[in-house]
């Protein structure tokens, strides 16, 4: 590992990812060679249908009509919000397609300071406009968020990785010529597969400023390996859809990088996280040395591959005070195991789309405060037990009818706990996102404007668990 002021966290001759299968002598892959030869001609076609596939905003078009209704209240009635459409010119200098964005100004600015949203697989910026606005006052920046070409009032199609770079590439040449904003005053916050995107744009572009990288993937291959099978990955990839963060990252300057991991994220999971894969290079010793702000959120949960006692044993240090080392390591261990329990219990019940979903941006998390109560339909099936065993006639069906009630309460009760603690955590994250963005906006020296670790920890940036 270097120690020079530079961040070589991830430079060829320290760290090597080759994500595509093995190759032979000839240098050729062994694995469907054939198959490659084949989709040659379609490839443009194929990255096209791939590129549909990851712009496509998953909303009913009853909700998408909301949307554009409150974003066009937006634009008229509110002053700090007005819409850019940017047009992008081709390789031939002709117009190709235009991108939809939002710019917003916060009520009292005192520095021309920006922060540029990247998002990720099948999002739009329609749908955090609350969020964007609280941040902008939050953090006292301008902040522009865009929809890559494709999705929503965005035009053009994307078919491969390229052009979403291209794309973000083409906002921040927006505010360089169109608002005179320099490279050091531009905040790259990116978000899942739009960490991938910013990564690329911040290397490609030499850019100066900071970023931070949320819920964010080593590469995209990994985590599509992960998802959906090393075929599907290797098919992405070989039509141009793969983001190397851990390679672009690697040009990043000591002290601008920062990042928010989710430990419980299903989405992106911890082992091919962007975090993950730092840590793999670095001890964290040296991340602290190196500047990078980390931003923890969530326990890894036990899932019982470790060594542990037996079980009764942790039943009874559960009922005591933990003092030792070995007592604190067997309660977690409980605790994580109690934790996946009702984890599953939420699941076969149906209602794990009402759990706070780890993936979901920081941001947006303090405005989700219909989840710290029990949802209108779980509350509708409790209701409808209860009706069953109140008319029950046989007082063996009632009592096996109130057992059924008092378990979906119990159940529901749990639910909401979760999503209190949850909450808590999501709030103190967000906090720390707040606390990132002014920092790397404070006006001084580049020394000054740099993420400081030690400083943000004494004031909000912490590991955040499950207590």
């Amino acid at each position: 590992m270097n120690s020079t002021n530079n961040l070589h966290i991830l430079n060829k001759s320290e760290y090597q990812y080759t994500p595509l299968p093995k190759k032979n002598a000839n240098g050729s892959d062994i694995q469907l060679d054939f198959l490659q030869v084949i989709l040659e001609p379609f490839r443009k076609a194929l990255g096209e249908l791939v590129g549909n596939e990851l712009s496509l905003v998953k909303i009913s078009e009853q909700e998408r009509k909301k949307l554009r209704q409150k974003k066009e209240n937006l634009i008229k009635y509110d002053d700090s919000v007005n819409k850019l459409t940017i047009p992008i010119n081709n390789s031939f200098g002709k117009k190709s397609h235009e991108l939809d964005a939002l710019i917003i100004n916060p009520k009292n600015l005192v520095d021309q300071k920006y922060t540029v949203l990247f998002f990720g697989v099948g999002d739009c910026y329609e749908m955090h406009m609350d969020s964007i606005k609280k941040l902008s006052e939050d953090t006292n920046s301008i902040i522009l968020a865009f929809n890559y070409r494709g999705i929503e009032e965005s035009s053009g199609k994307a078919n491969s990785a390229d052009d979403y770079i291209s794309d973000g590439k083409a906002i921040i040449d927006y505010l360089n010529s169109h608002e005179g904003a320099k490279s050091k005053d531009i905040t790259l916050l990116s978000h899942s597969l739009g960490a991938g995107v910013a990564a690329q744009v911040y290397k490609e572009l030499k850019h100066k400023g900071h970023i931070i990288c949320e819920s964010s993937f080593s590469t995209f291959y990994d985590v599509v390996r992960e998802k959906k099978g090393i075929f599907l990955a290797w098919l992405f990839n070989l039509l141009g859809w793969n983001f190397n963060s851990i390679e672009a990252l690697g040009t990043i300057e000591d002290g601008k990088l920062g990042i928010i991991v989710n430990h419980r994220d299903p989405t992106v999971d911890y082992k091919v996280s962007l975090y993950k894969q730092l840590k793999k290079t670095c001890t964290d010793e040296v991340l602290k040395n190196k500047n990078i702000s980390i931003v923890k959120i969530g326990e890894k949960i036990w899932n019982g591959s470790e060594k542990s006692t037996d079980v009764k044993i942790k039943a009874k240090l559960s009922l005591k005070k933990y003092t030792s080392p070995t007592q604190i390591k067997v309660k977690k261990q409980v605790e994580q195991s109690n934790f996946m329990g009702v984890m599953i219990e939420i699941k076969k019940a149906g209602w794990i789309e009402y759990l706070r979903h780890p993936h979901q941006l920081v941001m947006d998390q303090i405005f989700d405060e219909s989840l710290i109560k029990i949802p209108e339909k779980i509350q509708k099936e409790i209701d409808e037990l209860k009706e069953i065993a109140l008319n029950a006639k046989d007082p063996k069906n009632a009592n096996l009818e109130y057992d059924k009630l008092n378990k979906k309460i119990m159940l529901a009760s749990k639910l909401v706990n979760l999503n209190r603690k949850f909450a808590r955590e999501d709030k103190k994250a967000y906090c720390s996102l707040v606390e990132l963005i002014k920092t790397t906006h404070k006006k001084s020296s580049d020394a000054d404007s740099k993420f400081t670790f030690e400083k943000l920890n004494s004031t909000f940036l912490k590991v955040f668990s499950l207590n």
